[in-house]
């Protein structure tokens, strides 16, 4: 490791952009997944018994965005952690590996939302176990039927084509220089010393508080947590099953 390398790790600069980055990722992708949310609610509604109300759908969004924390924060860590390690060897390789890794993370989360569509058509359900006993059992079945019966290859070319615009949106996202603009930066700097610190305490707590709610999932300790298995908290079987992101129920069929 060179000297110039050595030295990124007494400047406070690199952990303030380190961070900052980390802490936009996470917010651009738990978005995307309330979004997805949002938008298949809308698409479903139908599915949605008559006596729902518009309070259990304001439930179903509120607890499942407690609940794609965790999912955010691990898909952050699925693409920072690898590109922070490879940027304090070279800046261009961290780069080249965060475009890399963000981009597949965008192609696998817009191709299960567009799978989750017609996979609740059929099975009134987000993903389950039996996607997984009928893939172990018969992996051409499955195939011929996401084909014939869930046009996949229009689909997979609509999930990929939107796909694309996430990244393209969260690379534009990275960019933006909120402090900067909101001209907070500028405040705390003309504070001097002071405002150095303050700049570091404010980052290092608005971390330490995501990091907290990523861990105990939505909450900031164990007893609240919101987890697969306590997240149906309306008295709607398809709101219930909304409230769950794709990788969250995945891992509940898994």
């Amino acid at each position: 490791m060179t000297n110039s390398n050595k030295n990124q790790f007494k400047d406070w600069n690199n952990y303030y952009n380190l961070i900052i980055k980390g802490l936009k990722v996470f917010l651009f992708y738990l978005s995307v997944l309330s979004l997805c949310r949002v938008i298949f609610i809308g698409l479903l509604r139908d599915y949605m018994g008559a006596d729902a109300a518009s309070a259990d759908i304001w439930l179903a969004l509120f607890g499942g965005t407690r609940l794609s924390i965790q999912t955010a924060g691990l898909m952050t860590m699925v693409v920072g952690l690898p590109s922070a390690v490879a940027a304090v060897f070279s800046r261009k390789g961290g780069k080249i590996i965060f475009k890399a890794l963000s981009a597949a993370t965008a192609a696998v989360t817009m191709i299960l939302f567009f799978a989750s569509i017609p996979y609740y058509h059929q099975f009134h359900s987000r993903f389950h176990q039996m996607l997984f006993n009928t893939a172990n059992d018969d992996v051409y079945a499955l195939f011929v039927s996401l084909v014939q019966e869930f046009n996949l290859p229009l689909r997979l070319a609509g999930a990929l084509l939107v796909a694309f615009m996430v990244w393209w949106l969260l690379n534009k996202f990275i960019e933006l220089q909120f402090t900067e603009h909101l001209g907070i930066k500028g405040k705390l700097e003309s504070w001097g010393k002071a405002g150095v610190w303050a700049e570091k305490i404010l980052v290092i707590a608005v971390f330490y508080l995501v990091a907290r709610l990523v861990f105990f999932g939505g909450s900031l300790s164990w007893e609240n947590s919101v987890s697969w298995e306590n997240a149906g908290i309306t008295k709607d079987a398809f709101l219930n099953e909304a409230i769950l992101d794709d990788y969250q129920a995945i891992y509940r069929g898994y």
